[in-house]
């Protein structure tokens, strides 16, 4: 999903009916000051303006200092209560480890590790008795496990969505409140009416009506009026836009190859919606370096607060990658990054001249992988599924890209030596690519590039047992939680079956990865962990029952604690020094409130991150 034009990112269904135009709806005047609200907004949006700078400035004082945490380069961190959960099969649990120089070097008894701690100082220094070091102990009944990552999120586009917020939008009416704070906190928006406004996280299938919105719903509010405006949908697949800015569109085509334009009852797009491709007609202006600044440090802070110590970026824009190497280069990279490069087909193919970034900003930055998509979602009926949609029978969803570009620009990539990690949600999506898979496999060792399937939503029942052999799945269990409710009417009793189907592919032997597809869905990997073991919503509902839905697919909880641990750093090719508090790896770690490996299902959503730790140093909390 993304809100620069040429980028989505699904999950989530909604009815392709044309809208009509709301009456009273085309902007008429409003009895209202808005000079007066303007004047008084104004000074409340410079009180803002100097607030939230201080804040970027305290913010970007804690990256210059990450490495001078109070904790010292070299100590014992123990468990009271004996769990380090550690994701290390020769020993899963323990007491204490030892911290030295930003890695681990021992884990065992306080007993074993301090005897280690002497042998590496007297070998290293020659003294007669080793050193004495700092021994500290996490709260009684918390536990520590590896840091946690998230394998498939969108970080610009979830910072960007943190400053405009319409997750809680309850109908296209209530829009207002949440555009007026963003505009009149920002000066340079509220007097500069050429300025983009861009939000998310809008989800008409929960309004009165599951009507899509209009933009004469923007229009009708005097202080949006006549302001470029792209809010970008919950599942990331559609546009909802001013008439300013459908406006940077020009005159629009009659269809869209792997897209929807949304037109009212006179075949106009004056609904203002546009689906998939059709988002790539609206032309806002890039990004420049001080938004990305300000996405990046949002969506930093939300990570780290709640244990998420690496993300993987699936799908970065030439910007961002610019970006990412930019930053890193200035200054120490607060979190591990593992960006995907988006691949724009309407670009020529780059893969064999583009330089591959591995392991730099001292294992914090890495660009070896290309993220290309092949249908939409399932929501939105974009997802390519073999025959057609239970519910709308007229259709079986699109490919977004060309089957004959995916068929020559993804063996290519391979043979360049770039992990490919494919969109794919429907069965004729993931089909595709494992038979592209089986056949480039007969040229090169696809399994050492571990190619990745970015959701595998719908599986046909024998690609299975073909995935199991090439591929790593790379999953959102909290998308089941989202889509349980209308998937089997969408899909059939039958389909469903292969429907987020996790525990059928460690059956088959497929390695897999979690993430969360933010901001689609909920950073918080404590989310994805409940969502794993229960598949069921927050409030414990499921349309199978409390048991959960289709609770033969439920993952065990030290697969899913694995599966945000040694699994992602397996899928970023950094399980040699990531991913399980081993001896030798690096000394990523979260201390987490309660144990989420033993207590009642609904409190893991009550438990909170202690201290967030990147190479022995303390990142988010304390320890």
């Amino acid at each position: 999903m993304s809100t620069s034009p040429s980028r989505r990112e699904p999950s989530t269904p909604t009815s392709t009916t044309p809208v009509n135009k709301l009456k009273g709806d085309s902007g008429s005047p409003v009895s209202i000051d808005v000079v007066s609200r303007k004047r008084r907004t104004l000074d409340q949006g410079r009180l803002r303006t100097i607030i939230s700078s201080l804040a970027l400035g305290v913010f970007f004082i804690v990256f210059q200092k990450l490495r001078s945490s109070p904790l010292p380069s070299s100590y014992i961190l123990c468990s009271r209560d004996g769990k380090i959960y550690t994701v290390d099969p020769l020993r899963n649990v323990s007491e204490c480890m030892l911290i030295h120089g930003g890695r681990i070097l021992e884990t065992g008894t306080l007993e074993e590790v301090n005897l280690r701690w002497n042998t590496e100082t007297l070998n290293r220094d020659n003294v007669q008795e080793g050193k004495k070091i700092s021994v500290r102990y996490a709260k009684r009944g918390s536990i520590v496990v590896p840091g946690l990552s998230d394998s498939h999120g969108h970080i610009m586009e979830h910072g960007q969505k943190l400053t405009l917020n319409l997750d809680g939008l309850k109908s296209p009416i209530g829009k207002s409140m949440f555009l007026e704070a963003y505009i009149e906190s920002r000066p340079t928006i509220l007097n500069n009416t050429d300025a983009w406004i861009h939000g998310g996280g809008w989800d008409h299938t929960s309004w009165p009506g599951s009507k899509w919105p209009t933009s004469a719903q923007l229009e009708a509010d005097p202080i949006v009026h006549g302001r470029p405006v792209v809010l970008l949908s919950k599942d990331g697949h559609a546009y909802w836009c001013s008439e300013k800015a459908m406006a940077s569109a020009g005159s629009f085509p009659e269809t869209v190859q792997g897209g929807v334009i949304i037109r009212d009852s006179h075949d106009r797009p004056t609904g203002r919606i546009l689906l998939d491709k059709a988002m790539n007609l609206i032309h806002p202006p890039p990004w420049s370096y001080n938004h990305m600044m300000e996405y990046f440090t949002a969506t930093v802070q939300d990570a780290l607060s709640h244990g998420l110590t690496s993300l993987h970026d699936a799908g970065s824009t030439p910007l961002a990658a610019e970006f990412f190497q930019k930053f890193a280069g200035e200054n120490p990279l607060p979190l591990r990054i593992y960006a995907m490069r988006y691949f724009n087909a309407s670009l020529p193919y780059l893969g064999g001249s583009t330089e591959k970034i591995i392991g730099q900003a001292d294992d914090r930055l890495t660009i070896r992988s290309v993220k290309i998509f092949t249908d939409g979602a399932l929501r939105s009926g974009g997802a390519a599924l073999y025959e057609p949609y239970t519910d709308n029978p007229g259709t079986r969803g699109f490919f977004t890209t060309s089957p004959d570009i995916l068929k020559e620009v993804i063996p290519q990539y391979l043979r360049d030596g770039w992990q490919v990690n494919t969109h794919c949600i429907g069965d004729r999506a993931n089909g595709m690519f494992l038979d592209l898979m089986e056949e480039t496999s007969k040229e090169i060792d696809v399994s050492a590039l571990r190619p990745r399937v970015e959701h595998a939503q719908i599986m046909a029942p024998n690609d299975f047992a073909r995935m199991g052999r090439k591929v790593i799945a790379s999953i959102q269990p909290t998308h089941v939680i989202d889509d349980m409710s209308f998937a089997e009417a969408r899909l059939g009793p039958e389909r469903i079956k292969g429907t987020y189907a996790f525990r059928t592919l460690l059956n088959n032997n497929v390695s897999i990865t979690l993430g969360t597809d933010f901001p689609v869905a909920d950073i918080n990997p404590l989310t994805t962990f409940y969502a794993a073991i229960t598949r069921l919503s927050i409030d414990g509902q499921s349309p199978h029952g409390s048991e959960g839905w289709f609770p033969e697919q439920c993952l065990t909880r030290e697969e899913v604690l694995k599966g945000m641990t040694l699994d992602p750093a397996y899928a970023s090719f950094t399980e040699s020094i990531l991913g399980s508090l081993t001896p030798g790896k690096r000394a990523d770690y979260v201390v987490l409130s309660r144990d989420i490996m033993t207590i009642p299902p609904p409190e893991i959503l009550q438990t909170k991150v202690l201290a967030t730790v990147l190479d022995g140093r303390v990142a988010y909390g304390a320890v």
